[in-house]
Protein backbone atom coordinates (compact mmCIF):
# COMPACT_ATOMS: atom_id res chain seq x y z
CA UNK A 1 0.00 0.00 0.00
CA UNK A 2 1.70 3.46 -0.85
CA UNK A 3 2.18 6.23 0.89
CA UNK A 4 -0.83 9.29 1.45
CA UNK A 5 0.59 12.31 -0.02
CA UNK A 6 0.23 13.73 3.75
CA UNK A 7 2.31 10.79 5.19
CA UNK A 8 6.37 11.66 4.33
CA UNK A 9 5.91 13.64 1.09
CA UNK A 10 4.91 12.68 -2.58
CA UNK A 11 7.96 10.57 -3.74
CA UNK A 12 6.41 7.08 -2.43
CA UNK A 13 3.18 7.95 -4.44
CA UNK A 14 5.08 9.43 -7.68
CA UNK A 15 7.41 6.03 -7.53
CA UNK A 16 3.59 4.06 -6.53
CA UNK A 17 2.04 5.56 -9.41
CA UNK A 18 4.78 5.08 -12.41
CA UNK A 19 4.69 1.03 -10.92
CA UNK A 20 0.86 0.91 -12.08
CA UNK A 21 -0.04 0.69 -8.34
CA UNK A 22 -4.40 1.53 -8.45
CA UNK A 23 -4.45 2.53 -4.84
CA UNK A 24 -1.57 5.32 -5.19
CA UNK A 25 -3.78 6.87 -8.09
CA UNK A 26 -7.32 6.29 -5.27
CA UNK A 27 -5.09 8.13 -2.78
CA UNK A 28 -4.07 11.02 -4.71
CA UNK A 29 -7.67 11.51 -5.80
CA UNK A 30 -8.68 11.07 -2.13
CA UNK A 31 -6.57 13.57 -0.97
CA UNK A 32 -6.15 15.89 -3.83
CA UNK A 33 -9.27 15.46 -6.21
CA UNK A 34 -11.30 18.52 -4.54
CA UNK A 35 -8.22 21.09 -5.39
CA UNK A 36 -7.53 19.06 -8.88
CA UNK A 37 -11.24 20.30 -9.35
CA UNK A 38 -11.40 23.65 -8.06
CA UNK A 39 -8.16 24.06 -10.94
CA UNK A 40 -10.80 22.81 -13.37
CA UNK A 41 -13.61 24.73 -12.72
CA UNK A 42 -12.04 27.91 -12.93
CA UNK A 43 -10.28 27.57 -15.97
CA UNK A 44 -13.62 25.56 -17.72
CA UNK A 45 -16.81 27.46 -15.35
CA UNK A 46 -18.98 24.11 -15.38
CA UNK A 47 -18.72 21.86 -12.31
CA UNK A 48 -19.50 18.93 -14.94
CA UNK A 49 -16.84 19.46 -17.30
CA UNK A 50 -14.35 20.10 -14.62
CA UNK A 51 -15.35 16.61 -13.48
CA UNK A 52 -14.68 15.11 -17.17
CA UNK A 53 -11.56 16.84 -17.41
CA UNK A 54 -10.00 15.49 -13.92
CA UNK A 55 -11.26 12.15 -14.82
CA UNK A 56 -9.48 12.23 -17.80
CA UNK A 57 -6.01 13.96 -16.18
CA UNK A 58 -6.22 10.71 -13.92
CA UNK A 59 -6.44 8.36 -16.97
CA UNK A 60 -3.55 10.05 -19.06
CA UNK A 61 -1.89 10.22 -16.38
CA UNK A 62 -2.08 6.20 -15.59
CA UNK A 63 -1.74 5.85 -19.92
CA UNK A 64 1.86 8.09 -19.52
CA UNK A 65 2.94 6.97 -16.01
CA UNK A 66 6.12 5.60 -17.06
CA UNK A 67 6.52 9.45 -18.64
CA UNK A 68 6.51 10.25 -15.24
CA UNK A 69 10.50 12.27 -14.21
CA UNK A 70 12.27 10.41 -11.63
CA UNK A 71 12.24 13.36 -9.49
CA UNK A 72 8.47 14.09 -10.38
CA UNK A 73 6.40 15.99 -7.22
CA UNK A 74 3.27 13.25 -7.93
CA UNK A 75 0.41 16.66 -6.92
CA UNK A 76 2.65 18.64 -9.22
CA UNK A 77 2.37 16.05 -12.14
CA UNK A 78 -1.57 15.93 -11.62
CA UNK A 79 -2.05 19.28 -11.68
CA UNK A 80 -0.43 20.02 -14.72
CA UNK A 81 -2.05 17.12 -16.02
CA UNK A 82 -5.21 18.46 -15.36
CA UNK A 83 -4.68 22.18 -16.73
CA UNK A 84 -3.58 20.54 -19.97
CA UNK A 85 -7.21 18.21 -19.96
CA UNK A 86 -9.05 21.24 -19.28
CA UNK A 87 -7.10 23.71 -21.66
CA UNK A 88 -7.87 20.77 -24.32
CA UNK A 89 -11.70 20.39 -22.94
CA UNK A 90 -11.76 24.72 -23.42
CA UNK A 91 -10.78 24.22 -26.97
CA UNK A 92 -13.80 22.50 -27.99
CA UNK A 93 -16.51 24.04 -26.14
CA UNK A 94 -18.79 26.16 -27.74
CA UNK A 95 -18.10 29.28 -26.57
CA UNK A 96 -19.42 32.69 -27.87
CA UNK A 97 -17.38 34.83 -29.80
CA UNK A 98 -14.18 36.59 -27.73
CA UNK A 99 -13.74 39.80 -27.86
CA UNK A 100 -10.21 41.27 -28.82
CA UNK A 101 -7.64 41.75 -25.92
CA UNK A 102 -6.79 45.14 -27.77
CA UNK A 103 -11.11 46.63 -27.12
CA UNK A 104 -10.44 45.53 -23.74
CA UNK A 105 -7.01 46.54 -22.48
CA UNK A 106 -6.99 50.99 -21.77
CA UNK A 107 -5.49 52.83 -24.30
CA UNK A 108 -2.44 55.70 -24.12
CA UNK A 109 -1.83 58.39 -26.14
CA UNK A 110 2.16 58.64 -27.22
CA UNK A 111 2.61 60.46 -24.45
CA UNK A 112 1.69 57.82 -22.31
CA UNK A 113 -1.38 59.28 -20.75
CA UNK A 114 -4.69 57.66 -20.57
CA UNK A 115 -6.71 57.96 -23.67
CA UNK A 116 -9.90 57.55 -21.36
CA UNK A 117 -10.97 59.19 -17.86
CA UNK A 118 -10.71 56.78 -15.15
CA UNK A 119 -12.48 58.28 -11.57
CA UNK A 120 -10.50 57.51 -8.67
CA UNK A 121 -11.70 54.46 -7.06
CA UNK A 122 -13.98 54.84 -3.99
CA UNK A 123 -12.70 53.86 -0.69
CA UNK A 124 -15.17 51.09 0.15
CA UNK A 125 -14.09 49.20 -2.75
CA UNK A 126 -11.88 47.02 -0.87
CA UNK A 127 -14.55 46.30 1.82
CA UNK A 128 -16.93 45.85 -1.14
CA UNK A 129 -15.23 43.31 -3.08
CA UNK A 130 -15.87 40.66 -0.80
CA UNK A 131 -19.38 41.15 -1.54
CA UNK A 132 -21.06 38.32 -3.48
CA UNK A 133 -22.75 41.48 -5.79
CA UNK A 134 -18.62 42.38 -6.60
CA UNK A 135 -17.08 38.80 -6.73
CA UNK A 136 -20.06 37.89 -9.25
CA UNK A 137 -18.75 41.01 -11.27
CA UNK A 138 -15.30 39.87 -11.11
CA UNK A 139 -16.24 36.67 -12.38
CA UNK A 140 -18.17 37.71 -15.20
CA UNK A 141 -15.20 40.45 -16.13
CA UNK A 142 -12.69 37.33 -15.68
CA UNK A 143 -15.49 35.36 -18.12
CA UNK A 144 -15.01 38.35 -20.61
CA UNK A 145 -11.20 37.77 -21.42
CA UNK A 146 -9.74 36.70 -24.32
CA UNK A 147 -8.94 32.26 -23.02
CA UNK A 148 -5.46 32.82 -23.78
CA UNK A 149 -5.22 35.30 -21.45
CA UNK A 150 -8.01 34.42 -19.07
CA UNK A 151 -6.09 31.18 -18.62
CA UNK A 152 -2.69 32.99 -17.48
CA UNK A 153 -4.56 34.95 -15.13
CA UNK A 154 -6.77 32.50 -13.33
CA UNK A 155 -3.32 30.15 -13.11
CA UNK A 156 -0.82 32.58 -11.99
CA UNK A 157 -3.28 34.68 -9.74
CA UNK A 158 -5.85 31.95 -8.34
CA UNK A 159 -4.00 29.04 -8.58
CA UNK A 160 -0.50 30.46 -7.68
CA UNK A 161 1.09 28.50 -10.37
CA UNK A 162 4.61 30.48 -11.09
CA UNK A 163 5.13 31.94 -14.17
CA UNK A 164 8.15 29.71 -14.89
CA UNK A 165 5.74 26.81 -14.44
CA UNK A 166 3.00 27.93 -16.45
CA UNK A 167 5.41 29.11 -19.72
CA UNK A 168 6.21 24.69 -19.35
CA UNK A 169 2.41 23.83 -19.55
CA UNK A 170 1.59 26.06 -21.70
CA UNK A 171 4.56 25.66 -24.35
CA UNK A 172 5.35 29.50 -24.41
CA UNK A 173 8.22 31.36 -23.24
CA UNK A 174 8.44 33.28 -19.90
CA UNK A 175 8.13 36.60 -21.33
CA UNK A 176 5.08 35.93 -23.17
CA UNK A 177 3.64 34.61 -19.64
CA UNK A 178 4.40 37.89 -18.00
CA UNK A 179 3.41 39.92 -20.92
CA UNK A 180 -0.26 37.93 -21.25
CA UNK A 181 -0.83 38.43 -17.61
CA UNK A 182 0.28 41.95 -17.82
CA UNK A 183 -2.50 42.77 -20.21
CA UNK A 184 -4.69 40.35 -18.92
CA UNK A 185 -4.93 42.27 -15.38
CA UNK A 186 -5.16 45.87 -16.83
CA UNK A 187 -7.78 44.33 -19.28
CA UNK A 188 -9.96 43.21 -15.76
CA UNK A 189 -8.98 47.03 -14.02
CA UNK A 190 -10.85 48.56 -16.99
CA UNK A 191 -13.77 46.17 -17.10
CA UNK A 192 -14.46 45.96 -13.08
CA UNK A 193 -13.97 49.83 -12.69
CA UNK A 194 -16.97 51.22 -13.09
CA UNK A 195 -18.20 48.76 -10.11
CA UNK A 196 -16.15 50.64 -7.68
CA UNK A 197 -15.29 53.66 -8.95
CA UNK A 198 -16.89 57.22 -8.36
CA UNK A 199 -18.83 58.02 -4.89
CA UNK A 200 -19.79 55.64 -2.51
CA UNK A 201 -23.91 54.48 -2.73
Amino acid sequence: MPETVGSGGTQPLADAMRRGDPAAYESLLRSEGGRLLITAQHLLGSEEEARQAVRRAFQVAFETRQQMPEDADAIAWMRRLTVGTSLERLSVLDRPPEEPVEDLVPRFLPTGAHVETFDAWRESAPAEAATEPAAGAVRDAVGRLPSTYRVVLLLHDVEDVPATDLAGILGISANAVTLRLHRARMALRRLIAPHFSGASA
